[in-house]
């Protein structure tokens, strides 16, 4: 049971935050790409960057490249005091993660990319000079490739700040979710509570509904159940105010697991039917209860 959760539960997303730096995520449809799971981690060895070949970066400029395990790349741009910078990073086919280092080669943070869909990666310089992103491939004996963008650069304020200590709880969550032990799933919890009162502080309702959402996985990988049907619930009113209907169907399954787990079948077949034909979250529905959605 607990590697089927483990399954269930894959592709949540990990945020980091240190100092003033964060992840930022967006409301992007999550089905088309690998998203990044980012998380504060040690490494002892690991592919090196050829800083020889370090590449700059531009606003509103499209990244694409290929690399293969061992490999990494590096980007540079230059920042001053305050000032927000927020890229997204896509890959496929390869297991990817980074690194971001301040003017004095100070580690800030370490991340790896998440499963499904865009990671947006967010900094408010703490310093002025040249801030380098270093992307790496993870995955052995593999190829693929990754797309990088950056999308805004101006003066950071009050609501990035609060993004921020927003992303930095929900990473400290999700570090402590992925130890899979019961006590820090527990305290998890509590740190996605205090990055929802953030959320909810600055009207990203998206975000809101994300974090609701992995609390209620949290809860249900504890056999919370009911716990997680609350916070699926408050998820998908969310969801509907907002008219986000993929992550309303997405939602959607999680509550129809959550059913079958409770021996609910009726129930989940009438959440089936609400359920778009041909989206992932119907694939997924039919694959739990073996029945048909009918078209809209």
């Amino acid at each position: 049971m607990w590697k089927l959760l483990r399954k269930f539960t894959a592709g949540i997303f990990v945020l980091i935050g240190t100092g003033f730096v964060g992840f930022q995520p967006t409301n992007q449809d999550r089905s088309s790409t690998p998203i990044c799971l980012v998380f504060a981690w040690a490494v002892l060895e690991g592919p090196k960057s050829d800083n020889s070949d370090v590449r700059l970066l531009t606003l509103g400029e499209r990244i694409e490249r290929q690399f293969s395990s061992g490999e990494a790349h590096s980007y540079q741009i230059t920042l001053k005091v305050g000032q927000y910078l927020h890229t997204v990073i896509e890959h496929s086919a390869i297991e990817v993660g980074g690194t971001i280092y301040g003017p004095n080669e100070q580690k800030l943070l370490e991340f790896h990319c998440r499963q499904r869909g865009p990671t947006p990666v967010s900094l408010i310089a703490n310093a002025e000079g040249n801030f380098r992103l270093d992307i790496r491939a993870l995955e052995q004996g593999s190829t693929g490739r990754y797309k990088l963008k950056v999308e805004s650069l101006r003066p950071g304020t009050a609501q990035d700040r609060s993004r921020v200590a927003a992303e930095r709880a929900f990473a400290e969550g999700e570090e402590l979710r992925a130890e899979w032990k019961e006590e820090s799933s527990r305290r998890a919890i509590d740190k996605f509570e205090e990055a929802l009162v953030l959320w909810k502080s600055i009207g990203q309702g998206p975000e809101e509904a994300d974090t609701l959402r992995t609390i209620g996985d949290v809860w249900q990988s504890l056999n919370e159940s009911q716990k997680a049907l609350t916070y699926y619930n408050a998820a998908l009113l969310i969801c509907k105010k907002s008219n986000d209907r993929h992550t309303e169907g997405e939602i959607t399954s999680s509550v129809g697991y959550v059913s079958v787990f409770l021996g609910e079948n009726q129930h989940a077949h009438r959440l089936a039917a609400t359920v778009r034909k041909g989206t992932s979250a119907a694939h997924h529905l039919i694959g739990l209860f073996r029945i048909d959605t009918e078209p809209e």
